[in-house]
Protein backbone atom coordinates (compact mmCIF):
# COMPACT_ATOMS: atom_id res chain seq x y z
CA UNK A 1 0.00 0.00 0.00
CA UNK A 2 1.37 3.21 -0.97
CA UNK A 3 1.95 6.53 1.23
CA UNK A 4 -1.46 8.00 -0.88
CA UNK A 5 -3.42 4.79 0.02
CA UNK A 6 -2.14 4.93 3.88
CA UNK A 7 -3.24 8.31 4.39
CA UNK A 8 -6.55 7.66 3.23
CA UNK A 9 -7.28 5.09 5.93
CA UNK A 10 -5.56 6.98 8.64
CA UNK A 11 -8.25 9.70 7.29
CA UNK A 12 -10.93 6.81 7.30
CA UNK A 13 -10.10 5.62 10.68
CA UNK A 14 -10.40 9.08 11.90
CA UNK A 15 -13.28 10.86 10.36
CA UNK A 16 -15.23 7.13 11.05
CA UNK A 17 -14.41 7.66 14.83
CA UNK A 18 -15.59 11.96 14.74
CA UNK A 19 -18.30 10.90 13.27
CA UNK A 20 -19.28 7.65 16.25
CA UNK A 21 -18.45 10.13 18.76
CA UNK A 22 -20.38 13.08 17.73
CA UNK A 23 -23.52 10.59 16.77
CA UNK A 24 -23.19 9.23 20.70
CA UNK A 25 -22.51 11.73 22.68
CA UNK A 26 -23.05 15.26 20.91
CA UNK A 27 -19.48 16.20 20.30
CA UNK A 28 -16.52 15.15 19.28
CA UNK A 29 -13.98 17.52 21.13
CA UNK A 30 -12.59 14.56 23.54
CA UNK A 31 -11.94 12.24 20.34
CA UNK A 32 -10.51 14.92 18.30
CA UNK A 33 -7.63 15.61 21.02
CA UNK A 34 -7.15 12.06 21.93
CA UNK A 35 -6.36 11.74 17.75
CA UNK A 36 -4.39 14.45 18.23
CA UNK A 37 -2.38 13.60 20.57
CA UNK A 38 -2.15 10.09 19.58
CA UNK A 39 -0.87 11.31 15.99
CA UNK A 40 2.08 13.64 17.73
CA UNK A 41 2.75 10.65 20.28
CA UNK A 42 3.22 8.08 17.30
CA UNK A 43 4.53 10.81 14.55
CA UNK A 44 7.72 9.40 12.39
CA UNK A 45 6.81 5.44 13.61
CA UNK A 46 6.16 2.76 11.64
CA UNK A 47 4.58 -0.77 11.98
CA UNK A 48 6.33 -3.89 11.06
CA UNK A 49 4.75 -4.17 8.28
CA UNK A 50 5.27 -0.61 6.81
CA UNK A 51 2.14 1.27 7.73
CA UNK A 52 1.82 4.43 9.70
CA UNK A 53 2.04 3.43 13.73
CA UNK A 54 -1.55 5.56 13.68
CA UNK A 55 -3.36 3.19 12.05
CA UNK A 56 -2.88 0.74 14.90
CA UNK A 57 -4.27 3.44 17.65
CA UNK A 58 -7.44 3.80 15.26
CA UNK A 59 -7.96 0.46 14.54
CA UNK A 60 -7.62 -0.53 17.98
CA UNK A 61 -10.46 1.82 18.80
CA UNK A 62 -12.41 0.53 16.01
CA UNK A 63 -12.85 -2.65 17.37
CA UNK A 64 -12.62 -1.73 20.78
CA UNK A 65 -16.29 -0.20 19.41
CA UNK A 66 -17.52 -3.70 18.08
CA UNK A 67 -16.84 -5.45 20.90
CA UNK A 68 -18.33 -3.08 23.26
CA UNK A 69 -20.49 -0.78 21.99
CA UNK A 70 -21.59 0.84 25.54
CA UNK A 71 -17.97 2.25 25.65
CA UNK A 72 -18.16 5.88 26.87
CA UNK A 73 -16.62 8.42 25.86
CA UNK A 74 -13.50 8.17 28.09
CA UNK A 75 -13.15 4.65 27.63
CA UNK A 76 -12.66 5.55 23.80
CA UNK A 77 -10.20 7.85 24.02
CA UNK A 78 -8.21 5.37 26.03
CA UNK A 79 -8.06 2.63 23.26
CA UNK A 80 -6.50 5.66 21.39
CA UNK A 81 -4.21 6.56 23.39
CA UNK A 82 -2.95 3.08 24.47
CA UNK A 83 0.41 3.58 23.23
CA UNK A 84 0.91 6.83 24.09
CA UNK A 85 2.94 6.74 27.29
CA UNK A 86 4.80 3.29 26.17
CA UNK A 87 6.11 4.92 22.64
CA UNK A 88 6.48 8.35 23.84
CA UNK A 89 8.88 9.77 26.82
CA UNK A 90 6.79 13.02 26.47
CA UNK A 91 4.24 11.69 27.86
CA UNK A 92 3.41 11.10 31.53
CA UNK A 93 0.44 9.18 33.14
CA UNK A 94 0.29 13.02 35.31
CA UNK A 95 0.45 15.17 32.17
CA UNK A 96 -2.48 12.46 30.59
CA UNK A 97 -4.19 13.30 33.39
CA UNK A 98 -3.98 17.04 33.25
CA UNK A 99 -5.12 17.07 29.57
CA UNK A 100 -8.10 14.37 30.03
CA UNK A 101 -8.69 13.18 32.74
CA UNK A 102 -7.67 10.57 35.94
CA UNK A 103 -10.01 7.93 34.46
CA UNK A 104 -7.98 8.32 30.87
CA UNK A 105 -4.75 8.28 32.31
CA UNK A 106 -5.24 5.82 34.66
CA UNK A 107 -6.29 3.43 32.01
CA UNK A 108 -3.37 4.18 29.49
CA UNK A 109 -1.10 3.43 32.71
CA UNK A 110 -2.38 0.14 32.83
CA UNK A 111 -2.38 -0.75 29.36
CA UNK A 112 1.88 0.50 29.70
CA UNK A 113 3.96 -2.15 30.48
CA UNK A 114 7.12 0.23 30.09
CA UNK A 115 7.06 4.12 30.31
CA UNK A 116 9.65 6.87 31.78
CA UNK A 117 8.05 5.93 34.82
CA UNK A 118 8.03 2.45 35.18
CA UNK A 119 9.12 -1.11 33.62
CA UNK A 120 7.45 -4.13 34.65
CA UNK A 121 8.27 -7.49 34.11
CA UNK A 122 5.46 -10.02 32.06
CA UNK A 123 4.47 -11.50 35.19
CA UNK A 124 3.92 -7.93 36.42
CA UNK A 125 2.25 -6.79 33.58
CA UNK A 126 0.43 -9.48 33.21
CA UNK A 127 -1.29 -9.29 36.74
CA UNK A 128 -1.54 -5.67 36.21
CA UNK A 129 -3.98 -6.49 33.33
CA UNK A 130 -5.64 -9.29 35.39
CA UNK A 131 -6.96 -6.87 37.96
CA UNK A 132 -7.81 -4.29 35.39
CA UNK A 133 -11.32 -2.71 35.10
CA UNK A 134 -13.31 -4.34 32.73
CA UNK A 135 -13.14 -2.18 29.69
CA UNK A 136 -8.87 -1.77 29.91
CA UNK A 137 -9.05 -5.57 29.63
CA UNK A 138 -11.47 -5.46 26.36
CA UNK A 139 -8.61 -2.78 25.14
CA UNK A 140 -6.10 -4.90 25.58
CA UNK A 141 -7.92 -7.71 23.91
CA UNK A 142 -8.25 -5.26 20.82
CA UNK A 143 -4.83 -4.02 21.04
CA UNK A 144 -3.58 -8.23 20.61
CA UNK A 145 -6.08 -8.19 18.07
CA UNK A 146 -5.02 -5.71 15.97
CA UNK A 147 -1.56 -7.07 16.41
CA UNK A 148 -2.75 -10.35 15.36
CA UNK A 149 -4.63 -9.47 12.27
CA UNK A 150 -1.62 -7.46 11.22
CA UNK A 151 0.56 -10.13 11.15
CA UNK A 152 -0.33 -11.17 7.62
CA UNK A 153 1.54 -7.78 6.54
CA UNK A 154 4.79 -8.25 8.58
CA UNK A 155 7.37 -9.39 6.08
CA UNK A 156 8.74 -11.95 8.60
CA UNK A 157 5.41 -13.58 9.40
CA UNK A 158 7.45 -16.05 11.94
Amino acid sequence: MGLDAHNSYVTHLKCSLLAYSRYRWGDDGLITRAIDIAESAHRGQVRDGGEPFIVHPLRVAMHFLIVYPQAGEHELAAAILHDVLEDSREWTRQKLGDLFSDEIASAVDLLSKTTAEKDLSASQYKTQIINAPYFVRLIKLCDRLDNIVSLRACPDRD
